[in-house]
Parts: structure tokens; C-alpha cells; sequence
């Protein structure tokens, strides 16, 4: 029993001791970037913004491009996803870390409205919106 009590006095002195000195690192909410606001990654919107295009008569409907130039396994697109315009999911497309073309179809009807966004998620430059607004 001793023992035991030496091992328990040894461990809640462990998870209680005075922390002050150690550097607490504070864990930031992922910041979503936009063309207007592209933060530090200023520059790199053409890469990490979408297009996308609406074909109405087919089947998928709906092609979202992301055109990251030099893709590679340490810089790639992890998903491409449709939200509605309270950001709840309707749509994604998860990529491999090795793809190197970046095209996700999907088939949604009705087709979404400008109140709908898609976001583009890049391992490297974080996460980028835009509203649903056809280029052709």
C-alpha cells in the first residue's frame, strides 16, 4: 500500500505542478482567405481560388476546379467543398497528397445560388472561399 500511495503522490504532483514557467502555446481558429482578403498569402489567390462551372443539361453538373500550379506531396489541395450559406456541407472532394490535378464533379439539384460558397483547403495556405458564382 505504501508503495501504491508513493506512485499516486508522485503523479498528482506531476499533473499539478506550478506551470507558470512553461510558454502555453495558444491554438488559433484556421483563418479562411478570400480574393479581396488574401492575408499572407497574398498573391497566391489565382492558385487557391476556385473556378467553377455549371453545365445545367449534365450529369455531374457542377465542376470545381482548383489550379495549383506546382503541386507536390508536401504542397497540395486537400479538398474542395460546397457549403451552404450557413456553411454546412453539401458536397466534397477529398485528394491524395500525390494528385497533381485538382477537379472535383458533383451533381447537386437544384444547383446551388450566389448564397452558397466553395472553399478550397490547401495543406500549406490554409483555407480559401469563395461565393458560388459560375465563370461560365
Amino acid at each position: 500500500m505504501k508503495r501504491f500511495s508513493t506512485i499516486f503522490l508522485l503523479l498528482f504532483a506531476g499533473c499539478h505542478s506550478d506551470r507558470s514557467s512553461q510558454t502555453s502555446e495558444i491554438i488559433m481558429p484556421q483563418t479562411v482567405y478570400t480574393k479581396a482578403e488574401p492575408g499572407n498569402w497574398e498573391g497566391l489567390e489565382d492558385e487557391h481560388l476556385p473556378e467553377i462551372i455549371v453545365a445545367h443539361n449534365n450529369k455531374p453538373n457542377i465542376f470545381v476546379i482548383a489550379r495549383l500550379k506546382d503541386p507536390s506531396p508536401s504542397h497540395y489541395i486537400e479538398k474542395i467543398i460546397i457549403t451552404d450559406k450557413d456553411g454546412n456541407e453539401i458536397a466534397v472532394k477529398t485528394f491524395p497528397r500525390t494528385a497533381r490535378i485538382f477537379e472535383a464533379q458533383f451533381d447537386i439539384r437544384p444547383v446551388p445560388d450566389t448564397s452558397h460558397f466553395v472553399l478550397v483547403k490547401c495543406n500549406t495556405h490554409d483555407l480559401w472561399k469563395a461565393p458560388f458564382i459560375p465563370s461560365r
